[in-house]
């Protein structure tokens, strides 16, 4: 099945996972504008090729920082294209032993909530005050997760909840 999403520019936040770069693949291949934003300095080579002649950007971004957010959608969003944004942000990667130090669990909490938190809050704000960048009111956010339970793979319980 082939789409036409060439009216869209689309933020992928965790882009650079494995579920992520597929996602990329298909928007790609649909004729989107794909901005993938990536808290990591490892930038996937397959991409730099890409990005120099398709409608790919790699954006370097820190998740924590709501200002630093707005003013990258107020940079990087298209006027007169349905902004969106998808995040696969998140970690199961907990360090230690049980109990966890407070750290680590705030360090889980940052990653797996407030990060998307900041995204969505970030992204919301900028459209509803920016009617051009909001192209007849059908942009839209999803934000993704895959839940593990301690029951079956033993993850956290800061994890599953942050992710809830």
């Amino acid at each position: 099945m082939n789409f036409n999403f060439s009216d869209y520019n689309v933020f992928v936040a965790g882009g650079l996972g494995d579920m992520g770069r597929e996602l990329v693949k298909v928007l790609l291949k649909s004729k989107s504008h794909v901005k993938i934003l990536s808290s990591s300095n490892k930038f996937d080579n397959r991409y730099e090729s890409q990005s120099k002649k398709t409608r790919l950007e790699i954006i370097k971004t820190d998740y924590s920082n709501y200002e630093n957010l707005f003013k990258m959608f107020q940079k990087n969003c298209i006027k007169g294209k349905i902004n969106c944004l998808i995040s696969f942000v998140g970690s199961g990667k907990i360090e230690g032993e049980f109990p966890y130090k407070k750290k680590e669990v705030q360090r889980i909490w940052d990653i797996n909530y407030f990060s998307n938190r900041n995204l969505a809050s970030a992204i919301t704000e900028f459209l509803s005050k920016n009617d051009d960048f909001n192209h007849e009111y059908k942009s839209s956010h999803i934000f993704t997760s895959s839940v593990a339970s301690s029951n079956n793979v033993g993850a956290p319980i800061e994890y599953s909840a942050s992710k809830a």
